[in-house]
């Protein structure tokens, strides 16, 4: 069964065991019973419906909702933060607009946000985004990255143009509209170190650069990375 269904089920069952102890007890009729059931059960069809639109039909909804319930709350593996799509979205447009950013691919700008919490948290002891990472060969990857790269698009808050390069043919993100910017003095001040440190640098740099994090070398692949390896990175005036 789908697990928002089966939440939704749990959720009505003491209703449900209301309802028959009811019944028991003022010995209903056989018709009020069948039409108090189907009037509960309207209810519950109507609510699930409403629902089911909102996550089908809104891709706001259907992203936030999904990645929201991979990652858990208060965990070293979000650095005790909630996952926002807004702050990680925030995020991806202040290193897409940003002056001095070079060539902006989907492989740079996942690892930017990967610093960007990671130095955060060593920081302050909470991430940015909420977002979990986790150990992949090219080095430390969100879940959920596709789905909000593909969310913004949809959007028009970015764009992705193929050009090019010396390297072959790479997809280039760039700014196309504005997002709500939630981000607070600490979180733009990480965010400003972090790209005078690997702003100029290519996606295999920084790729290169992320496998030598004990964050990356300690992890075995498809393990998600725990915030207080942060400890472990030199500081940001130092890269």
């Amino acid at each position: 069964m789908n697990e928002r269904i089966r939440k939704r089920l749990t959720r009505h069952t003491p209703g449900l065991l209301r309802f028959f102890k009811t019944q028991y007890e003022q010995n209903l009729t056989r018709e009020q019973m069948d039409a108090a059931l189907v009037e509960m059960f309207d209810r519950f069809v109507d609510e699930f419906i409403d629902d089911l639109d909102q996550s089908l039909f809104d891709p706001q909804a259907k992203v936030h909702i999904a990645l929201r319930d991979t990652f858990p709350k208060g965990s070293v593996f979000n650095g005790y933060r909630e996952f926002s799509l807004e702050k990680f979205s925030a995020v991806l447009l202040f290193f897409i607009m940003r002056a001095g950013v070079k060539m902006m691919t989907r492989t740079k700008l996942n690892k930017l946000a990967f610093y960007s919490d990671f130095y955060h948290y060593k920081a302050t002891g909470r991430s940015i985004t909420g977002t979990t990472y986790r150990h992949l060969p090219y080095g430390p990857v969100v879940d959920g990255y596709e789905d909000v790269i593909a969310y913004l698009e949809q959007h028009d808050v970015i764009s992705i143009d193929t050009v090019e390069t010396r390297h072959g043919a790479r997809e280039v993100i760039r700014a196309a509209g504005r997002f709500p910017d939630l981000l607070t003095d600490s979180e733009r001040k990480t965010l400003e170190a972090v790209a005078s440190a690997f702003g100029k640098l290519s996606a295999e740099e920084i790729s290169e650069i992320s496998h030598a994090e004990r964050a990356w070398k300690d992890t075995r692949t498809g393990e998600e990375i725990a915030y207080p390896y942060s400890k472990f990175m030199p500081e940001l005036n130092k890269r």
